[in-house]
């Protein structure tokens, strides 16, 4: 993983202005490039709760677009936008983890019942599960 040059949260949000105002794309570029070492620092917190970290970094950069994307200008200091960048990149990581922790509960599940084609649809149609995990139990077709 490279290095990112660390900007403020003065400097990030003088960029989301900017982007804002003009919908200059370096702008955008410099504010999500500058701010990928939140979502490294947040990702080593999670360590060791079973996700891998290349995991966790999509799942923080997710969190760190929504952030960006989503902020509201007119509620957000220089002391706040940090603080909000980095609340949302946990979020998405926690869902993450949630999901994965889900999809290794019904993985196991279904291991042990057989779920019928309906079942699996949705599981698959939700994201939860993908159809390649869902693999019979030869013990009960026996």
């Amino acid at each position: 993983m490279g290095k990112f040059r660390k900007i403020s949260d003065e400097e990030s949000l003088k960029c989301l202005r900017v982007y804002r105002a003009t919908g200059d794309a370096s702008a955008y570029d410099m504010l999500i490039i500058c701010n990928m070492w939140r979502v490294r620092k947040i990702a080593k917190e999670f360590l060791g709760l079973g996700l891998p970290i290349t995991d966790l970094i999509s799942a923080g950069n997710l969190g760190l677009i929504e952030a960006i994307n989503n902020c509201n200008l007119e509620n957000v200091t220089d002391n706040s936008f940090g603080p909000i960048i980095d609340i949302t990149i946990k979020n998405y990581m926690t869902d993450e983890l949630q999901r994965y922790g889900q999809k290794k509960w019904l993985k196991s599940l279904s291991s042990i019942i057989d779920l019928n084609e309906t079942e699996k649809a949705s599981l698959i149609t939700s994201g939860i599960l993908f159809e390649d995990e869902l693999e019979p139990n030869p013990d009960l077709h026996r």
